[in-house]
């Protein structure tokens, strides 16, 4: 049987349940469905492992590189793809009715949009309140082609020529609306016919527990101008327009917050109208001269408030004119030294001295978003996190080794994917209060700090939260011989980390000799000989060969095997 639509669903990284999830609804559809998973070049090994399985179990899926950097040029990639006259858009995170496609195809409209639920990150409470059947009797009563386009809603199916005549997803926009607000609002202009559908065959998942989309509120307004710039919206009708989306950008959605409510959460209060906690950040330097400039120079440039921030760097005896570089800083910046050789005693130094109700890390050859800060610490109003994480990249320009260290670096997977969770320093937020009650970092270990306090973070009650939008970009490891030490690093501190907290790891099914792994590294090396994506398979298999044979002299030093 030919196939009656297609499916496109971009993909970064995520849960790996919530992926599947969303695939299996693609594939399920009660008429035949092809369905193109788009990845981009950051999305993670196991992500991409994942999708290789679902593939051969399910000839019906392709998966493709995004042929373009970002969310628009994903879908783009898809549509081009595309064998049949009609496209449909999934995120990853959510999934579709069974029946979805089939109800949508009889309308032989340009865009067909239909009714959706909304439910919490488990999937199965919805919050009715946010949950809605359209009409195409209210659709027709709006006033604008922007109040029609922004009404319209997932699930959208298109017609595919519709969509290549207008050139597509518009990738010059950012993540706001470009899919399900843009397209239409474009395509409306080119008179296309709608149908509007009220069944709820669309299920959308609110995972972030505090905001409607994990971008920021500044960031979605300039998005928004972008597209009243294209569509020629000015004057008071632009700004009327601005305030009528803005009201939801960087919110908590009101079904949530009930939810919330009604189960008694509570924390501290740091939206933006309400006020900023004060953060001391914290960054160990050692030998860090040719980056601890550009580091200091992103974070005295953050959106946030001066008043608020403590920036602490303390120089861990460098040798190499970091501190005459620290002395440029003058009172801008708090330094302190200390002597004893690590990263943990570093941090332990800062932490000693922060007085800011949530203490932030990064590191000496970081460049941090503008907008970091703010992304970080705002999912800490709920007690019950203890660790916040944002999202690590390579600084640009990289070649494809330093692009590489985007998958070893990549924090959602360690803190939703992994069991147990665990988060990254150059990238990390909690309450000061948490670290008193919990301790510090371990100063016995050198490497893999942030792993065991992550650990202990996790036993005490609190939960690791991940946040997108908290961007750092670093300076990554651009040979494959630094690829190779960095990988040795992580395995041999591995063996110590589960030689001190057994229990988290054999409960979580990790075996002590993960036969699997050097599956994996010999497969990649055999790939990398054949010329089948050599640059990633030879990456893969350096590093974790180098982790390995780190692991390997890490059971000899400390009397623990586990490889």
């Amino acid at each position: 049987m030919p196939f009656q639509a297609t499916i496109v669903i971009p993909v970064l990284n995520q849960r790996s349940r919530w992926l599947k999830q969303c695939v299996l609804s693609a594939l399920r559809q009660t008429v035949q469905c092809e369905t193109f998973v788009v990845t981009a070049p950051a999305t993670s090994t196991s992500i991409l492992s994942q999708l290789s399985r679902l593939a051969r179990e399910h000839p019906r899926l392709v998966v493709l590189p995004e042929e373009g950097p970002g969310f628009a040029a994903a879908l783009n990639t898809g549509i081009r793809a595309a064998s049949t006259p009609r496209v449909g858009f999934l995120l990853s995170d959510d999934w579709l009715h069974e029946e979805a496609a089939e109800r949508c195809l009889p309308l032989d409209t340009t865009i067909v949009s239909t009714g959706f639920k909304v439910f919490l990150g488990d999937g199965t409470t919805e919050v009715e309140s946010l949950s809605r059947s359209p009409s195409m009797e209210e659709f027709n009563q709006l006033p604008t082609l922007e109040r029609k386009a922004s009404y319209l809603k997932h699930f959208l199916l298109f017609q595919r020529g519709s969509l290549l005549e207008v050139g597509g997803v518009d990738e010059t926009i950012g993540l706001t609306g470009p899919d399900d607000f843009d397209l239409p609002w474009t395509l409306l202009e080119q008179e296309a016919s709608v149908s509007v559908i009220p069944d709820q065959l669309y299920n959308y998942r609110d995972h972030t527990g505090e905001r409607l989309t994990l971008r920021s509120a500044e960031a979605q307004v300039q998005d928004l101008s972008k597209i009243l710039d294209k569509h020629g919206v000015h004057g008071e009708e632009r700004q009327a327009v601005i305030r009528h989306h803005s009201v939801s950008y960087g919110r908590t959605s009101r079904g949530t917050a009930e939810l919330r409510k009604a189960s008694g959460e509570s924390g501290l209060s740091m939206n933006l109208e309400d006020g900023f906690p004060s953060v001391s950040i914290i960054v160990p330097a050692r030998n860090a001269a040719s980056t601890i400039r550009p580091c200091l120079e992103s974070l005295l440039a953050l959106e946030y408030p001066a008043e608020k921030i403590e920036l602490i760097v303390v120089d861990n005896a460098s040798a190499d004119g970091t501190a005459e570089v620290l002395t440029e800083y003058g009172a801008r910046a708090k330094v302190l030294r200390e002597d004893k050789r690590g990263a943990p005693a570093a941090r332990n130094r800062g932490l000693t001295a922060a007085t800011g109700e949530v203490v932030a890390f990064t590191d000496a050859d970081c460049e941090v978003d503008p907008q970091w800060l703010r992304s970080l610490v705002r999912p800490l109003s709920d007690k019950g996190i203890g660790i916040v994480g944002g999202r690590i990249l390579s600084k640009r320009p990289c070649n494809w080794v330093e692009l590489f260290g985007e998958r070893i670096h990549d924090h959602e997977r360690a803190l939703r994917d992994s069991d147990p969770p665990y988060a990254i320093t150059m990238n990390w937020a909690s309450r000061s209060a948490v670290l008193r009650e919990v301790g510090y970092f371990d100063e016995e270990y050198t490497r893999g700090e942030d792993v065991e306090l992550s650990r202990r973070i996790a036993a005490a009650g609190f939960s690791l939260r991940y946040e997108a939008e908290a961007i750092i970009y670093h300076e990554n490891e651009g040979t494959l011989a630094g690829l190779f030490g960095e990988g040795f690093k992580h395995g041999f501190w591995a063996v110590r980390i589960f030689r001190d907290h057994p229990d988290a790891y054999l409960t979580s099914g990790q075996p002590r000799f993960d036969v699997k792994t050097f599956q994996r590294i010999i497969s990649a090396s055999w790939d990398a000989l054949r010329g089948r994506d050599p640059k990633q398979s030879l990456c893969f298999s350096t590093f974790n060969a180098g982790k390995k044979v780190g692991k390997l002299i890490g059971s000899i030093r400390w009397g623990f095997f586990h490889l």
